[in-house]
């Protein structure tokens, strides 16, 4: 598979593991690509003056959240499956919290892999 389709999969997809790092990691990078970095590309094209940008830097924002939003579930639904536990279970708030802090599975499970084994190229080239 071509390496671009693979990592964009990989990210915008739900299936597969991420371990507890990679979790931590992912987001940070999605909420800097997809928040952080379009505000600060607004406001140095169109200045500290809010009446001059807002309208523009709205929609664009809406886009971005709805962006990180959807990337958000595929990565906490991805740390279930570490868990080996279904992506459902991400309508319970309680589960996500613990899906934050508890390990996952050692080895593999019927979700994949174990993503420590490799954890970096995982992450970054989207296996």
């Amino acid at each position: 598979m071509i390496p671009i389709i693979r990592f964009l999969m990989f990210h915008f997809w739900i299936r597969g593991r991420l371990d507890r790092y990679q979790i931590w990691l992912v987001l940070w990078i999605y909420l800097m690509i997809v928040i952080v970095i379009p505000s600060a590309i607004i406001i140095t094209i169109y200045g500290d003056t809010p009446s001059d940008w807002e309208p523009i830097a709205i929609r664009i924002l809406k886009v971005a959240s709805i962006l990180w939003y959807w990337l958000f579930i595929a990565a906490i639904i991805k740390r279930l499956h570490d868990m080996n536990l279904p992506g459902l279970r991400i309508l319970n708030p309680i589960i996500i919290l613990l899906a934050l802090f508890r390990t996952g599975t050692d080895g593999p499970n019927r979700y994949g892999e174990d993503p420590t084994l490799n954890p970096l190229a995982d992450l970054l080239l989207g296996k």
